[in-house]
């Protein structure tokens, strides 16, 4: 059985793949659940929580928002986007739930929360 760490969301969808560390932003996690409830279907996370060595492995940001570590929980997921409608939607929906870095590419969406707004196609 999966040990959930919010209403939708196991710790093993947001765990280090590497290492299995996982701290999370609460409110991460909140916005994560709302976002679900709007799309009314699974959200498929590609990558949640990563320690900095993973981070560096896979070439993500030096100040990556998926960092994860006692003094710096995980602000960011990537979710995977399985068409057009889906990644039209979930941009939408986020852009109404206030996440901060919003990353649209062919393959996932990256949502973060930072405090300033951002938007970027990658």
């Amino acid at each position: 059985m999966k040990e959930m760490i919010a209403k939708h969301f196991s710790k093993s969808e947001l765990k280090c793949p590497c290492c299995g560390l996982l701290f999370v932003d609460p409110d991460l996690l909140k916005s994560l659940d709302a976002l679900r409830d709007k799309m009314g279907e699974p959200i498929n996370i590609s990558s949640g929580c990563r320690c900095e060595a993973h981070n560096k492995e896979i070439g993500g940001a030096k100040k990556s928002y998926h960092i994860t570590g006692p003094q710096n929980p995980c602000q960011a997921v990537d979710i995977s986007v399985p068409n057009e409608d889906y990644r039209y939607r979930l941009v939408e929906y986020a852009i109404e739930l206030d996440f901060g870095g919003i990353g649209i590419y062919m393959k996932h969406v990256h949502l973060d929360i930072r405090k300033s707004k951002t938007m970027w196609r990658g």
